[in-house]
């Protein structure tokens, strides 16, 4: 962290966006994808055999947020506001 906070203090044009390294690009792209993939690779995979097994819990989610969740609260916003 010190050295990131050194370098940022030394040279900051190479972090602003269109600058050398490219910030907006790295991080909008790649970087909350590095994350996501570190996360789901430092799971125990007793961890996710449990989690697969829970199917109805599993199901029960999906439905709320691509069905439910669209239906009663969506198109009633959709006819508030529009």
């Amino acid at each position: 962290m010190f050295v990131a906070v050194t370098m940022a203090k030394c040279a900051p044009k190479l972090g602003v966006n269109g600058g050398v390294l490219r910030p907006e690009l790295i991080i909008g792209k790649y970087g909350v994808t590095a994350i996501f993939l570190l996360s789901g690779l430092s799971l125990e995979v007793s961890e996710l055999k449990h989690a697969i097994g829970n199917m109805k819990l599993n199901a029960l989610i999906q439905f709320i947020s691509f069905l439910a969740w669209p239906f009663l609260v969506g198109l009633p916003l959709v006819g508030l506001l529009g």
